[in-house]
């Protein structure tokens, strides 16, 4: 298990459009990773998918809802040899 860790999201948004980048970091520094995020806006509801820029790395659906300043939503990797799924929280900085 990997454990809590820390989610940086940068979005841009054309229309219902999503596009960005992201990071996470964790204390043990072998499961950090980034990527790109691609993905859609409904009203409140928002459905992305972040691929890693390293390619043997595990690329992730999510989906969530916006909430005032933040994010709520759960994650789960797909396309990968091992199970990874949960839940995450991002505020706007």
């Amino acid at each position: 298990m990997v454990g809590d860790g820390t989610l940086t999201v940068t979005f841009l948004q054309s229309g219902k459009t999503l596009s960005g980048t992201w990071a996470t970091t964790f204390t043990d520094p072998s499961y950090n990773d980034s990527g790109s995020l691609s993905g859609a806006v409904d009203g409140a509801q928002v459905a992305a998918t972040l691929t890693p820029s390293d390619p043997t790395s595990c690329p992730y659906n999510v989906a969530g809802t916006f909430s005032g300043a933040a994010i709520n939503g759960t994650f789960a990797a797909f396309d990968c040899t091992v199970s990874a799924s949960g839940s995450f929280e991002v505020e706007k900085q």
